[in-house]
């Protein structure tokens, strides 16, 4: 993730480029619970960062 100026925009828009990039829509991830389960906020960003680590160590592009 990116950190200072402007980096809370950046990590926001990467996470939605991952999002549509694996086919999610926010119907589909609020009713995952293994993704969503009723986290808002930096939980619901916490655990959006971690599908996406847990994919980059799987060797996934996207």
């Amino acid at each position: 993730m990116h950190s200072g100026a402007g980096s809370a925009m950046a990590n926001d828009a990467e996470r939605y480029r991952w999002l549509r990039a694996n086919g999610f829509s926010f119907a589909e991830l609020a009713t995952r619970s293994d993704t969503y389960n009723g986290n808002y906020g930096g939980e619901l960003d916490d655990a959006i960062d971690a599908a996406i680590a847990a994919s980059a160590k799987k060797g996934d592009k996207a």
